[in-house]
């Protein structure tokens, strides 16, 4: 059976909800994922996932480095910073809305904290170090959350296996911890701008303050609220790209409740995962009846995932 196509199950019909971000057990069956995760990922290019089986110390022990590291003094962070978007990034310093609408050049008010793997440790303060166990925990966490994830995808998709060891085989894998400070007065109520993500999908966790949204097709934007432990799956440009844009990348952004602006922080890890950086690829060949009409020319990831990521932090002009 195809798992795209299988409308006729009660546990699926009763999940076709076009208004609200889907939720998704991850204790049901593989069968009833797939469906799931298909209308999902057709619809909104995001979920919610549950029962994810990542205990909560892992995020409370990723809580505690993020707040440490943002809690340094100035020149501590930026004693890290890099040219490459790797290490600590401040405020203002980036423009995700250029990737997603050029016109926009609104930068967001956020700083992040930026770990490639394997880790270099020469991207923490000194005072760090002691948490760069953790972050190799959280990150090891996230790797077999993606690549179980990743496996669902294919079997949605009616992929083959090769496909599956092809993505994920030596990935590309990046965590962002992300710091939105209370805003001081009511000039901007954006904490980061409406951008889609780049690579295959980012797994993100926050605190209990909300401001993340998506942006449905009939453009609409919709609040995420996650539940206590829960994980928001977001689609790439580059899943999208392999699906020929049957499956979509989620256009999301970050907003202040300027209610609460000068009372509340807010925090959030994201973590990137991509196929391998060398690699040529070409939309997938798939056995499903979907109907596909524009062409996709081959693309290097590097390149791909590349641009996207220097365009985020070119300075304006």
């Amino acid at each position: 059976m195809n798992p795209q196509n299988d409308s006729t199950n009660p546990e699926i019909l009763e999940y076709q909800d076009l208004y609200s971000i889907p939720v998704i057990d991850f204790k049901l069956s593989e069968e009833i994922l797939a469906n799931k995760i298909s209308f999902s990922n057709s619809n909104f290019g995001c979920f919610i996932l549950t029962n994810h089986g990542i205990d909560k110390q892992v995020f409370d022990s990723a809580q505690g480095t993020s707040t440490k590291f943002f809690s340094l003094r100035q020149q501590e962070k930026d004693s890290v910073k890099t040219e490459q978007g790797i290490g600590y990034k401040g405020l203002q310093e980036e423009n995700l809305a250029r990737n997603f609408r050029s016109s926009l050049v609104q930068r967001d008010h956020k700083e992040s904290f930026n770990i490639s793997f394997p880790i270099d440790v020469s991207i923490f303060p000194e005072i760090m170090e002691s948490s760069i166990l953790s972050c190799e925990v959280y990150r090891q966490k996230m790797k077999n959350l993606a690549v179980k994830l990743v496996k669902l995808f294919c079997f949605a998709l009616e992929i083959d296996e090769k496909q599956y060891q092809l993505l994920t085989n030596s990935p590309r894998e990046i965590l962002r911890f992300l710091y939105y400070p209370k805003l001081q007065n009511n000039l901007s109520e954006t904490w980061a701008g409406a951008h889609t993500d780049f690579g295959i999908m980012t797994i993100l966790w926050s605190n209990e303050i909300n401001g993340l949204q998506v942006l449905r097709e009939d453009e609409e934007w919709v609040d995420v609220t996650l539940p206590a432990n829960g994980l928001l799956i977001i689609l790439g440009d580059l899943l999208s790209y392999l699906t020929k844009g049957a499956w979509k990348a989620a256009p999301h952004r970050v907003i202040c409740d300027l209610s609460r602006m000068q009372k509340t922080d807010r925090y959030s890890f994201a973590y990137f995962f991509s196929p391998n950086p060398d690699l040529i690829l070409t939309p997938f060949k798939t056995n499903n009846k979907t109907s596909f009409i524009k062409s996709y020319p081959p693309i290097l990831v590097k390149e791909f995932i590349g641009s996207r990521v220097s365009n985020s932090f070119k300075k304006d002009s």
